[in-house]
C-alpha cells in the first residue's frame, strides 16, 4: 500500500526558462473541481447530473524570500543584480562646528526616512535646507543639523543601494495579459515510493506576504493549471497498490 507524508517537493519550470525549487516548502494543495449541472423534473431530485467547466487550483507556502522564484513564475519583471537595504537607526553624534553627518552608506543613498530624537523618543521634522533646532535637512546622504544639536545623539533611517549582494526585481505596469506560464512538478515520497503531479501549464494569480509579530513570513502562491497546448493538463504517477 502507497501513502502519502510531507508536504513534498515542488518544482515551477517556466516557458524556455530554467526549473526553480519551491524552497523550504510548507503545505502544497490542489483542488480539482467541476460546475454540477443538474437537470430536474416535477420531483424534488435530479434525474440526471453531468460535469460543467473544470478547475485545477493550488496551493503552495515556503518558507523561504526567493527572488528568483517570484520573478520567474508571478511577477514576470526585470531582475537584476543588487538589493535595496535599509539603515534601521544608524546612530551618529551632531558634531560641534559643522552640524553634518555623513551617512555610513552615503555612497549609495537612495530614500531618507527620517530622523530619531532618542532623548525625546519622536522623529525630526525635515526641511528644505537650513534646520533650526530640532530639524534636519538631507541631500546626498549628508544630514544637516541646526548649531543648536551640537552634541546630541541622532538616529538614521534610509535606504540605500548594496550592488554586490541580492536581486531587484522592478514590476512595471503591463497590459492586462497572460502572465508567465510554468510547469508544476510536485513530488511526495513516503517508505521509497513516490508520487508524482505534474500540471503542465500554470499561471500564478495570487502572491501572499503574511508579515507577523512574532513568526516567519511564509509567502504563498496561488496558481491554476490549463491544457497546454496539446490537450495536456494533470499527469499524476504512484506506485499504488
Amino acid at each position: 500500500m502507497q501513502s502519502a507524508f510531507g508536504a513534498g517537493f515542488l518544482w515551477g519550470t517556466p516557458v524556455g526558462g530554467q526549473p526553480v525549487m519551491f524552497a523550504s516548502l510548507q503545505d502544497c494543495s490542489l483542488d480539482a473541481s467541476f460546475d454540477q449541472k443538474l437537470l430536474y423534473g416535477q420531483a424534488s431530485f435530479a434525474q440526471e447530473m453531468a460535469r460543467g467547466k473544470g478547475k485545477l487550483d493550488f496551493k503552495a507556502t515556503v518558507g523561504r524570500i526567493d527572488p528568483n522564484l517570484f520573478n520567474s513564475i508571478f511577477w514576470g519583471g526585470t531582475a537584476t543584480p543588487g538589493q535595496i537595504a535599509t539603515a534601521l537607526g544608524e546612530t551618529a553624534l551632531v558634531p560641534s562646528g559643522n552640524e553634518t553627518i555623513t551617512a555610513v552608506n552615503a555612497a549609495t543613498f537612495q530614500v531618507d526616512l527620517g530622523v530619531f530624537d532618542p532623548s525625546t523618543g519622536r522623529f525630526l521634522p525635515r526641511v528644505s535646507a537650513n534646520p533650526s533646532a530640532g530639524q534636519y535637512s538631507v541631500a546626498a546622504g549628508v544630514y544637516t543639523f541646526a548649531a543648536a544639536d551640537a552634541g546630541l545623539t541622532r538616529r538614521l533611517y534610509y535606504t540605500f543601494g548594496q550592488p554586490t549582494s541580492g536581486t531587484t526585481i522592478a514590476v512595471g505596469n503591463p497590459l492586462m495579459d497572460a502572465g508567465p506560464i510554468f510547469r508544476a512538478d510536485l513530488v511526495q515520497t513516503y517508505r521509497g515510493k513516490q508520487s508524482v503531479i505534474t500540471a503542465w501549464a500554470c499561471q500564478a494569480f495570487k502572491l501572499s506576504f503574511p508579515f507577523k509579530q512574532d513568526d516567519f513570513t511564509l509567502p504563498a502562491f496561488d496558481f491554476s493549471a490549463m491544457d497546454d497546448g496539446s490537450g495536456h493538463v494533470l499527469t499524476q504517477s504512484s506506485q499504488g497498490y
